[in-house]
């Protein structure tokens, strides 16, 4: 009975452990990244200079990160970029933007286009 009480213990206490590094990587999730390196990243995927974008705003949502980012041009864009906590150890994927009009609406179509973007018709 006693032996049963034991493992039954360091159960609990592996469950917990990892319950706590998987919240640890929400509240961390991609507040690892610095708003310099996001604005390298995406500035890279657009294909400019990263003094040419400025980021207006970020959100973080566990390991997912949403900004909302203005050209020098004036174009603005929604962009996204997933993964980056630590259980995934830095992980992410390239980030993906869509221009947003004069109305605040996302057009839809991305700037970062492949041949299974083109088929959907989501490319510009």
């Amino acid at each position: 009975m006693k032996a049963n009480k034991i493992r039954l213990l360091k159960l609990f206490a592996v469950a917990i452990t990892a319950y706590q590094l998987a919240a640890c990587n929400t509240l961390v999730g991609s507040e690892l990244h610095s708003n310099d390196s996001l604005r390298d990243e995406i500035a890279l995927s657009l294909g400019m200079n990263s003094s040419d974008v400025n980021i207006e705003s970020r959100k973080n949502q566990g390991s997912n990160t949403y900004l909302t980012i203005k050209t020098t041009k004036g174009v603005r864009m929604a962009c996204s970029l997933y993964g980056g906590g630590a259980l995934g150890f830095g992980v992410k994927t390239q980030p993906s933007c869509t221009k947003i009009d004069s109305d605040g609406v996302s057009s839809g179509s991305t700037t970062n286009c492949n041949a299974l973007l083109k088929a959907a018709g989501r490319c510009q």
